[in-house]
């Protein structure tokens, strides 16, 4: 879905509940198992701002680096203790710091199926 995270709260039960934005600006609420923010390349922290980030920051996770957030070589994000945060990882440019050529469609595309693979496998 093409859109903006406008909000979100833990939901009961596991996953989050989140109000989105569609192109076009109709809201709808939804309920998800995970929340996948797919920011682009910037010179800018703009992407901080973004939900849920600011909240997750407030809780120490995940750290900011350089350009954007720490993580392993595997993508998961680290804590403001250098430790990695259960169920958070970060994909693309927000990693370019550790993963330097992040930043290219075919480094993205097998960061992400790594991470798929890693969030099917449990099921």
């Amino acid at each position: 879905m093409a859109g903006r995270l406008e909000s979100w709260q833990r939901g009961t039960g596991g996953g989050v509940e989140v109000l989105f934005r569609l192109r076009g600006g109709e809201r709808q609420r939804l309920r998800c198992a995970r929340i996948l923010l797919c920011t682009g390349p910037s010179g800018s922290r703009a992407w901080s701002a973004s939900p849920p980030v600011p909240r997750l920051m407030e809780q120490g996770m995940p750290q900011p680096d350089g350009q954007g957030l720490s993580v392993l070589p595997d993508g998961k994000a680290l804590n403001t203790q250098a430790q990695a945060v259960p169920g958070l990882v970060v994909l693309g440019p927000l990693a370019r710091d550790a993963l330097w050529e992040i930043t290219a469609v075919p480094e993205i595309r097998a960061q992400a199926m790594k991470m798929a693979e890693a969030v099917l496998a449990p099921l």
